[in-house]
């Protein structure tokens, strides 16, 4: 499930007057609906039934909140299902897919609207192992 804010409070009403930790919450839901939930937010949250999670942090990127628009989760969805129809865990894919998303608009500027998403995904891999700390050629695997 990939929740924002709103969707979160309708789904467990009571956590929310127990705690306001996005962590807790979302760990809260994962256990609650035995479920991987992705609480959408500009620190994602990921979190499975047992507990482990993970958080990508759009903070950092400038351009993450113009995919606040109508539309931009469902391309998120598209991502997450297309990896796990690749055989990606769906916790992994999940964070993967959320990473994935919050680097598209850099290249789409002010003004992204949800038909842009798809198309910028294709330069994302390339820019994560342009910025990766290694030298793929010299990789210790290669």
């Amino acid at each position: 499930m990939t929740p924002h804010d709103g969707e979160m409070r309708r789904l467990i009403p009571d956590a929310f007057d127990q705690t306001t930790c996005r962590v807790s919450l979302a760990q809260i839901v994962a256990r609650r609906f035995e479920c991987i939930i992705l609480f959408k937010g500009a620190k994602t949250i990921i979190a499975r039934p047992d507990g482990a999670c993970v958080m990508i942090n759009s903070t950092a990127f400038e351009s993450a909140a113009w995919l606040a628009t109508a539309g931009s989760g469902d391309v998120l969805s598209g991502f997450i299902t297309g990896l796990m129809a690749r055989g990606f865990g769906a916790f992994e894919t999940a964070a993967l897919g959320a990473l994935f998303h919050v680097l598209c608009p850099d290249d789409i500027g002010p003004g992204l609207i949800v038909e842009d998403i798809p198309n910028a995904l294709l330069d994302v891999p390339r820019k994560i192992i342009s910025s990766a700390p290694f030298d793929l050629e010299q990789s210790p695997m290669s």
